[in-house]
């Protein structure tokens, strides 16, 4: 059966004028066509009708689909604001709305130009390089950050402080991370302000030693009945 269902938000405060961030998580089983398909729309209303503005067009949602969507609204005015999430999947499927967040858009945005370097050979560090946020969430120019905090594999490594540091929005800024064994690891990037954290940017490398994959195509041919093989991968 085709989809035909909403889900629509309690009804959350909002100042004229001021721009908010809002991100959607979504679930699905469903790995292959036909996809779960959602638009998400925002009102002044908790109805169907009430659901005027478009946040996010008709967009397939899959298994694969694992980061966040994301927008900016603008309130017009102060007052409740609703969002609807409508799955219009064409045939029978499920879609679950996993996570929604609203952040005032003067948060940092995320930092960007993120490049992990591994140490050289076996070596159990890394050089992590990033630009720090220009911009707010909304893509104004950004006037100061608190700090900003590295994160790897969920244990902070890294704090950059405005007083410590001495950097602004957009400046370049680098550190070596030592790690205990090799692997991959995340590292995640947050920027901080008067509004709290920004939005995160992240990236995941391979640190330390390397071990080798196992060969492929292993073939051992006899040169005839001479005893003689030939082992080639």
């Amino acid at each position: 059966l085709a989809m035909d269902d909403w889900l629509i938000t309690p009804g959350v405060n909002l100042k004229g004028g001021r721009k908010y961030y809002v991100e959607l998580t979504f679930r699905t089983f469903q790995m292959q066509p036909p996809y779960a398909e959602v638009e998400v729309k925002t009102g002044n209303s908790a109805t169907i009708g009430g659901m005027t503005n478009t946040l996010i067009a008709p967009t397939d949602i899959s298994e694969l689909s694992k980061a966040p969507f994301s927008t900016i609204i603008e309130a017009e005015a102060d007052g409740k604001y609703y969002i609807g999430v409508h799955a219009i999947t064409e045939e029978s499927n499920w879609v679950q709305v996993q996570k929604i967040v609203i952040k005032d858009a003067t948060m940092p945005g995320p930092a960007t130009d993120l490049v992990i370097t591994p140490g050289p050979d076996d070596a159990l560090d890394a050089i992590v390089e990033f630009k720090a946020p220009a911009t707010d969430a909304a893509g104004a120019p950004l006037t100061s950050i608190d700090r900003i905090e590295v994160v790897r594999g969920g244990m902070l490594v890294k704090t950059f402080t405005k007083e410590t540091d001495n950097f602004k929005p957009g400046d370049a800024l680098s550190f070596e991370d030592a790690v205990w064994s090799p692997g991959n690891y995340q590292w995640v990037i947050t920027a901080y302000n008067e509004d709290g954290a920004g939005l995160e940017a992240s990236a995941i490398e391979y640190v330390g030693l390397a071990v080798p994959a196992m060969p492929q195509n292993v073939k051992a041919v006899e040169e005839g009945n001479t005893g003689r093989v030939t082992l080639s991968w």
